[in-house]
């Protein structure tokens, strides 16, 4: 993440952890920081325009932040070898293979969402603004057996080389996508896919304290 001094700042692990509103079918969830690329290339693309924090968190259901924790907290993340009798093993690559080896459900149906939420807060011809972005992706009637998150991934790089061979992206070299890619066409090619980007405006009515309302949503509201 950085900090209003625009540094980077190295956190703990799965530290950071808040409550996020997502929207349905997901609803209320926790979520921590996470080590993204947005946070590199967002905060660079960016500061020459003010840019002051970047930070990026993932959230999951309870069961799998439960589960998650638990396997951490035994050592399965780490990437370091460790010797166990005459061999050496990294505990992230043998739960990796473990997990690989589970059998798939014939029978099951896939069924799965998940949801890129943006928030982003600053100044709008002189006004303090507050944007939230929603990205729901879902399973598509075009690929029935792809995950929500299998169409996004895959789907974003594609449809936007589409958009490099009808010229809408002209910009040439090694390019964070904030840099190259109007948002406009690319909703627009992701809204073709089933994924429908939502943006909802936030500003204050009577008063400019943005810190003084931002605390009225803390159960002790601050104080």
């Amino acid at each position: 993440m950085q900090d209003p001094a625009s540094r980077y700042v190295e956190l703990e692990p799965r530290s950071g952890l808040v409550n996020v509103k997502y929207s349905g079918p997901i609803g209320e969830q926790q979520a921590y920081y996470l080590m993204h690329s947005e946070v590199g290339t967002v905060a660079e693309s960016y500061k020459d325009r003010g840019l002051k924090n970047c930070t990026y968190r993932i959230g999951f259901a309870e069961p799998v932040l439960e589960k998650l924790s638990f396997l951490h907290g035994l050592g399965f993340s780490s990437p370091e070898e460790m010797q166990i009798g005459s061999e050496k093993i990294r505990p992230a690559k043998l739960l990796e293979k473990m997990l690989a080896s589970q059998p798939d459900d014939p029978d099951a149906t896939i069924n799965d969402c998940d949801i890129i939420k943006t928030e982003v807060i600053g100044m709008k011809d002189g006004e303090k603004v507050k944007y939230d972005l929603d990205v729901i992706c879902r399973p598509v009637k075009e690929w029935p057996k792809l995950m929500g998150a299998q169409v996004y991934i895959g789907g974003a790089p594609a449809w936007a080389v589409e958009l490099m061979r009808t010229g809408v992206i002209n910009k040439v070299g090694a390019l964070a996508p904030e840099k190259c890619i109007p948002p406009v066409p690319f909703f627009e090619e992701a809204a073709k896919r089933e994924i429908y980007v939502r943006a909802t405006k936030t500003v204050l009515l009577g008063t400019k304290d943005w810190d003084a309302a931002m605390k009225k949503e803390l159960v002790d509201q601050g104080r």
